[in-house]
């Protein structure tokens, strides 16, 4: 009965539990009955539960989602920080500094080939995160609470459901 409440298909649903698809209809309408103190069927009952139970697990996916990027933001911080030194030990290896007058040219730091190439490679790894990677990521999640919550047939969100608001992040 719990494969009914996902798939359509009778017939695909009794071949692959052996059971007659007279049988399947039996108790699917058995299901679907409600008796005199119930609001909902069973099978409304059931598919309700399921449902209910999936927009849990995707609101929990969405608040682990959120914790990851809060921590992949704290981290480009850091490497933002990590990224302004690199560039600044670089630039005074080309002669070029920046004062409070602006940019000014001045005599070059020696810098070995070996170490110029280091430090291109830490400024790569320490590269921060751009918005346009962020902001496909939050309109995912979005859209993930959007369906979970389209498909219970709320407008408003449960206890469990999270509302990401940007500037949270």
């Amino acid at each position: 009965m719990a494969d009914l409440l996902f798939t359509s298909n009778r017939s695909e649903v009794a071949r692959r539990y052996g059971v007659p698809e007279s049988t399947l209809r039996t108790w699917e309408t058995a299901a679907r009955k409600k008796s005199p103190d119930q609001q909902k069927s069973l099978f409304d009952q059931e598919r309700e539960r399921q449902l209910r139970e999936l927009n849990h697990d995707a609101a929990a996916s969405a608040r682990a989602s959120v914790a990851y990027i809060r921590r992949r933001l704290e981290a480009s911080a850091e490497n933002e920080i990590i990224t302004a030194q690199i560039r600044q030990k670089l630039d005074q290896a080309a002669g070029v500094t920046i004062g409070p007058e602006g940019v000014e040219l001045g005599p070059a730091e020696e810098l070995e080939e070996n170490e110029r190439i280091g430090l291109i490679q830490a400024a790569d790894r320490h590269r921060p995160l751009g918005d346009y990677p962020l902001a496909n990521y939050l309109r995912a999640l979005m859209t993930v609470q959007g369906r979970a919550a389209e498909m219970l047939g709320e407008d408003e969100p449960e206890e469990n459901e999270i509302r990401v608001n940007i500037s949270d992040i």
